[in-house]
């Protein structure tokens, strides 16, 4: 209710102009969300590249293994060739033994047996080069199954996030809907408004017209003032009918608040949205911190091996002074031979269960990408909607503007009419003229009152909506600091994003500056304001002051006016009620007992009463009528004058000014009276009492 109240003390060019804060706040969100969205793509695919170098390893472990597995078949070739040769040349010693060549041949056995051992220690190390190798793949091994492991887990993760998306990309598809049907509804809203404008204008040119016709016949009024009190009663219905469609309008403009309510609303939840994005994002960061550390880990554990092949081959060395035990040891190296074998296929055998493993996660990895594409269409699909909506806005824009052209002409039409009804009524008698002026400035003063409060509420509520903006400002400020320091812990973590990462802070930094210096002007702006609203009020006190003293005086001046009227008409009563006979004799009391302020126009009235009376009357009576009616007149000059030399000018100057106009009047004869139509003292009346309603009526405005 607080923030109907707030849109409803705003004008259509502030609705407007809030309109386009919260398009920009939208825009700046979209860009926000493509931001993470490409981060995000960037960590998958950093993700799918340490994969694809994981796989390579494997596959380099795998050739290593079976290059191993080569190298322990030809040892095992050449021992067995070797102990082939061994029991051929010992059944040559058994035989030489006995012949007399034997010195000689021990003499080349001796040699091909130094030979022999030279190659024995050849192989020697090979094999321990080789075992250390086959230790080195089995750690290899274990940290890719631990690490594979992890990127099992990731991927779950990364599933459930996808689903997370999904849930809330059917939820802004029904936003996306409902809104349509939102604006759908407002589109023929204002085509409605459109046909009723029309409609108006049509009206409008008929007044035009008949105004024309008016003005034209100025001279013939007198005669066609009942018909024109007529077209006034029509007219004002008009007016009533033209009042019930703006109080339609302004429920229209409710609605529209109301709706402007709701648009808030998602746009808040569209914050919360992204406050959430903004958690996923710190996890992702974060998972990335670990993997990191990992791979640091891993890069430790590789120079670990290094140095232990470093001291194992200082072991070799010291190995090759002990050669000579190796003929005793090369019977328990034949079953060491046979187990290697059965280990080799135990692993192997594993091996082959961690490629069909890795085949597994290589195609659920296809799937997830496959999905990630979809996820990037529907996105696509989201984007093309919210742009349609935005036209949709600026729809709805245009045609706000256009309520409010419609308002303006409609304002404009009403103070046509209204200045129309004036000045027929201002054609009527100089009294009426007078009156009418008097109220006229009494109307321009309230006018005036009006719009000072007005002003003063469109300030009040500028107020409190630029405090409000600036308390929001400050708290995206603090926002703002806090990710710039979790920013800058991230940056130690990853080199590779800290370019990026520094040039985006930077843009932010100024955008926010900017946008401070922009605040810091506005707010001066309204200072000035502020006092130049508040001089204007003082003034306007002291205006009031004076224009209460005025207020005062001119209602004393009414007073005295009403009561001279009243006793007028009296007067008159009297005047119709008594013979007319008797009229000679009793003219001169009710004259003398009058205020001297009343003579001229009390005779006056006399005279139109004289003229309303039935035309059935005989000749004779009129002559009489007349010659009373003169004697009068005469009498109330003389009076007039006496009395105007002996007070001083007051509101009775008015009056004296009507006398020397109707110095020169004669009552016309019958004939013409009957020409301009008959006018009785309750038509006198009406029209001399009619501005005061007028009056009443622009007050009521």
């Amino acid at each position: 209710m607080i923030r109907r109240n707030q849109f409803e003390k705003l004008t259509h060019i502030q609705l407007q102009q809030r309109v386009i804060h919260l398009e920009s706040e939208l825009s700046f969100y979209r860009g926000d969300s493509r931001t993470r969205d490409r981060r995000y793509l960037e960590q998958i695919n950093m993700l799918k590249g340490e994969n694809e170098r994981l796989t390579l390893e494997l596959s380099e472990i795998t050739k290593a293994n079976k290059q191993c597995n080569q190298a322990r078949d030809e040892l095992i070739n050449d021992y067995n060739e070797l102990l082939v040769k061994n029991t051929e040349l010992q059944e040559r010693i058994a035989v030489l033994e006995k012949s007399p060549v034997q010195l000689e041949l021990d003499d080349d056995h001796e040699v091909e047996n130094s030979q022999l051992q030279e190659n024995n220690k050849k192989l020697q190390t090979k094999i321990a080069i080789y075992k250390e190798q086959i230790e080195a793949y089995r750690e290899k091994e274990r940290t890719n199954m631990q690490h594979g492991d992890r990127m099992s887990i990731n991927l779950t993760e990364a599933n459930e996030q996808i689903n997370q998306y999904k849930n809330e990309v059917r939820e802004l598809e029904e936003e996306l809907k409902q809104r349509s049907e939102e604006f759908d509804s407002l589109f023929k809203q204002y085509e409605k408004m459109g046909h009723d404008f029309q409609g108006i204008k049509e009206k409008q040119e008929q007044l035009q017209q008949k105004n024309v016709s008016y003005q034209q016949k100025i001279p013939q009024l007198e005669l066609e003032k009942s018909t024109a009190v007529e077209s006034a009663s029509h007219l004002q219905t008009e007016l009533s009918e033209a009042k019930f469609k703006i109080k339609e309008l302004e429920s229209l403009k409710l609605e529209m608040l109301n709706r402007l309510e709701n648009h808030v609303k998602e746009m808040s939840k569209l914050e919360e949205a992204n406050n959430r994005y903004n958690e996923e994002k710190i996890t992702l960061l974060n998972k990335i911190a670990l993997l990191e550390e990992e791979n640091a880990s891993i890069h430790e554990s590789i120079s670990n091996i290094s140095s232990q092949r470093q001291s194992d081959e200082k072991r070799l060395e010291k190995i090759t002074s002990n050669l000579n035990e190796v003929f005793a040891e090369t019977k328990q190296l034949v079953r060491m031979t046979s187990s290697l074998k059965h280990q080799l296929e135990a692993k192997t055998f594993e091996l082959s269960k961690i490629k069909k493993e890795k085949e597994m996660l290589m195609q659920e990895v296809i799937l997830l990408t496959e999905e990630y594409e979809k996820s990037e269409a529907k996105k696509n699909e989201l984007e093309h909607q919210i742009e349609i909506m935005r036209n949709e806005l600026l729809k709805a824009q245009s045609s706000l503007t256009k309520l409010e052209k419609f308002e303006t002409e409609k304002l404009k039409l009403k103070e046509d009419l209204e200045s129309k009804i004036d000045e027929f009524n201002m054609l009527t008698d100089h009294y009426q003229r007078e009156k009418e002026s008097y109220l006229k400035v009494l109307e321009h003063v309230q006018d005036q009152v009006n719009v000072y409060k007005e002003k003063s509420e469109l300030f009040d509520t500028e107020k409190g909506s630029w405090s409000k903006q600036i308390d929001e400002l400050r708290t995206e400020l603090k926002e703002t600091k806090a990710t710039i320091v979790k920013m800058e812990e991230m940056k130690q973590n990853n080199l590779k994003l800290t370019a990026e990462l520094q040039a985006k802070e930077i843009e932010i930094y100024k955008a926010k500056k900017d946008g401070e210096r922009i605040l810091s002007q506005q707010i001066e702006k309204f200072q000035s304001e502020i006092e130049m609203y508040r001089l204007k009020i003082n003034q306007y006190e002291k205006d009031r002051d004076t224009w209460d003293k005025q207020m005062k005086q001119m209602k004393a001046q009414f007073n005295s006016l009403e009561s001279t009227l009243e006793e007028k008409e009296i007067f008159i009563k009297q005047y119709i009620q008594q013979p007319i006979s008797q009229t000679r004799l009793e003219h001169q009391n009710p004259l003398q007992q009058f205020n001297p302020d009343q003579p001229v126009q009390s005779q006056h009235e006399q005279s139109l009463t004289m003229q309303s009376q039935p035309a059935q009357q005989s000749q004779p009576e009129e002559q009489q009528e007349l010659s009373a009616q003169q004697q009068a007149h005469q009498l109330s000059q003389q009076q007039a004058q006496q009395q105007a030399q002996q007070q001083a000018p007051q509101p009775a100057d008015w009056f004296q000014r009507m006398m020397q106009q109707q110095r020169g009047y004669q009552p016309l004869p019958r004939s013409q009276n009957a020409q301009q139509g008959t006018m009785d003292f309750f038509t006198l009346r009406n029209k001399t009492t009619q501005p005061a309603g007028m009056g009443n009526y622009g007050n009521q405005r």
